[in-house]
């Protein structure tokens, strides 16, 4: 049985790719079901609107609930065609994602939009001391920070994969809002969004490190989709009314924004809209 979040989007978009279809059964059918679901869209340039996320949460419910959710990615993997390498097959097996410093296992997809791949996600938060379990995952798939990345502040890690094998890893840093002026030339552009934001967060890829993100998770998601509709993204926000539409006592809204960071500025023009699906107040 498929979830609500994708029987509102199959109504919306009148069906959803297939890719999606079986990502939903495997990562949400049975017990443990997710904790907490997210759909996400590339919103600026190509239209991008195929994502979904689906949290575990292993420090309220245990290394199970680990231990299964990397049972379902390892399922996922193997219906959609996607290559694992071993070291990263090993990981995702192991007593490792359910131990202490993890908060949340996380299992995504992104659906294969023109001339590119499907892309399976499976990522951890983490609530302390990531150190040790980031330079082992890292050192097993011969990869390392890059950009003088500190393992010990890293917040998510995030490996993705696609039938070519592991696309990427990416770390992601925590940063006070008051770092971000000195980071961001064009921060004016986002200001009234960062003063709103109760989380900054800085992507850091490790194969490819040029390829890096700033995030904002705002407190009132009132303020970013006022912000989406006076930059003219009402492709995003529409799709997110007609899914609503569709869905009982269950709403989905824009809480994350990112953007590319490139030479010291953010591309405003190409955000990633992060929508979280929670019951209606």
């Amino acid at each position: 049985m498929s979830t609500e979040l994708l029987e509102a989007m199959r109504a919306a978009d009148r069906g959803v790719p297939a890719e999606l279809e079986v990502f939903d059964r495997v990562a949400a059918t049975g017990e443990p079901r997710p904790d907490f679901f997210e759909l996400s869209v590339r919103a600026g340039g190509a239209f991008v609107p195929n994502r979904l996320t689906y949290y575990f949460d292993v420090h309220r419910r245990g290394a199970a609930v680990a231990r299964e959710a990397g049972a379902r990615f390892v399922r996922l993997a193997a219906e959609l065609g996607v290559t694992l390498p071993a070291a990263l097959l090993s990981f995702v097996s192991s007593d490792a994602p359910g131990e202490g410093p993890v908060l949340q296992v996380v299992l995504g997809i992104e659906a294969p939009s023109a001339g590119q791949s499907v892309r399976a996600k499976y990522y951890l938060v983490f609530r302390d001391n990531p150190g040790r379990r980031v330079r082992e995952l890292l050192a097993s798939l011969e990869l390392e920070p890059t950009g003088g990345s500190d393992p010990d502040k890293v917040y998510i890690l995030g490996c993705d994969a696609t039938p070519a094998g592991l696309e990427d890893v990416k770390l992601y840093f925590r940063l006070q809002g008051a770092v971000v002026p000195k980071l961001v030339e064009n921060v004016g552009e986002v200001a009234d969004l960062l003063r709103g934001s109760r989380d900054v967060v800085f992507q850091q890829c490790t194969r490819r490190p040029a390829r890096r993100q700033l995030y904002l998770h705002v407190s009132d998601t009132a303020v970013l989709t006022e912000w989406l509709a006076r930059r003219g993204l009402d492709a995003a926000l529409g799709r997110a009314r007609r899914i609503n539409e569709r869905l009982r006592g269950l709403r989905v809204d824009p809480w994350i924004v990112s953007w590319p960071y490139e030479g010291r500025r953010v591309t405003v023009e190409s955000p990633t809209l992060y929508l979280h699906l929670a019951r209606e107040a």
